[in-house]
């Protein structure tokens, strides 16, 4: 499928930018907001080439752009819309030619500090890819975060399969790294971001900067992840999705069984393959990694987690009787737990 070419309406004679770093900022309908999240952009340190990926926004997104373009050396990509945000990402990195990238969502801001601290922290560790911690503000109001207790650097996989625990805001990687990893589905309108770290962290460790230096604001405008109460439904599509891609190389006959790919799902892996066609048909995306690699050890967390995950989600099924939902999450777990033994 062709993309569309970026439209620069700005030159980076403008300013001196980095030409080595690139952030790409999705928006829709958020024209206020992006004003202010560029403008964050410009206050920072280190000062990126900006990619505005424009997912068909109805509202002044267009000549907010261009109004901006007299300060800053801007690219913009207009596209329909069509909802997935990782769609929007995966369009900025194939625009960008630098060599490191880093993302910012319309309505977050970064602190000044943001990427020189994070360039600083990936020269020490030698690493490709680093986060940070966030500010959360809902409506203006301040939320804590105190009670977030996972790992946050290095192998932090077993703490990812639990929920998204490194926000897209915050992160800064290299390019081809992130293109070694396929990039973002393009099918999922929520829990996109969980996915795509399921990969990236099965194999690659990560730093940190232990500072705030995102903020993330909640409650001023449409947001994808609260227009889905239950998100969690959606993490677990993800993770059975990544867990039959791990398995099926492995097993064949069995969970995500070689045959299931050869011929259609084998019945031992029904409820797996049912729960990774929720809403639409998963686009496989593992890049120039093969899933097979997927360390055993990794395999195994996150299957474990999956079975858990299902049975939460079936007990809640049939407490509001649904009947089907519960059996099928059922299943879905003791398939889950079959990876592992």
């Amino acid at each position: 499928m062709s993309r569309p070419t970026a439209i620069v309406i700005a030159g980076a004679m403008m300013y001196a930018a980095c030409m080595r770093l690139s952030v790409i900022v999705p928006t829709w309908n958020r024209a206020d907001l992006l004003v202010e999240a560029i403008e964050s952009v410009s206050e920072a340190r280190v000062r990126p080439v900006i990619i505005v990926v424009d997912d068909g926004s109805q509202d002044k997104t267009e000549s907010v752009v261009s109004a901006l373009s007299c300060r800053y050396p801007l690219q913009y990509i207009p596209l329909s819309h069509a909802g997935y945000p990782g769609r929007c990402r995966n369009i900025g990195v194939e625009a960008a030619d630098t060599e490191w990238i880093a993302f910012l969502d319309s309505d977050d801001r970064w602190l000044p500090e943001k990427l020189s601290r994070q360039m600083d922290e990936l020269e020490r560790t030698g690493l490709s890819l680093c986060h940070t911690r966030e500010r959360w503000l809902r409506a203006g109001t301040e939320v804590s975060q105190s009670h977030m207790r996972h790992a946050r650097q290095g192998d932090i996989f077993s703490d990812a399969v639990k929920k998204c625990i490194v926000g897209p805001s915050t992160t800064l990687m290299r390019r081809d790294l992130f293109l070694r990893y396929g990039g973002y589905r393009e099918d999922l309108e929520v829990a996109e971001d969980y996915e795509f770290l399921l990969r990236l962290l099965a194999f690659e460790k990560i730093a940190h900067v232990d500072i705030e230096l995102i903020e993330k604001r909640a409650g001023l405008a449409p947001q994808l992840s609260e227009k889905y109460a239950q998100i969690e439904g959606f993490r677990i599509q993800a993770l059975a999705g990544f867990v039959v891609d791990a398995a099926t190389p492995r097993r064949a006959g069995g969970v995500g069984g070689s045959e299931g790919h050869a011929g259609g799902p084998s019945p031992a892996r029904l409820g797996l393959e049912a729960l990774t066609r929720v809403g639409r048909p998963p686009e496989p995306r593992w890049g120039s990694v093969d899933p097979a690699s997927v360390p055993a050890g990794k395999l195994a967390i996150a299957a474990r987690e999956l079975a858990r995950k299902c049975r939460v989600y079936a007990r809640g099924a049939a407490k509001r009787g649904r009947d089907g939902d519960a059996s099928l999450y059922e299943q879905a777990a003791r398939e889950a737990e079959a990876v592992i033994r």
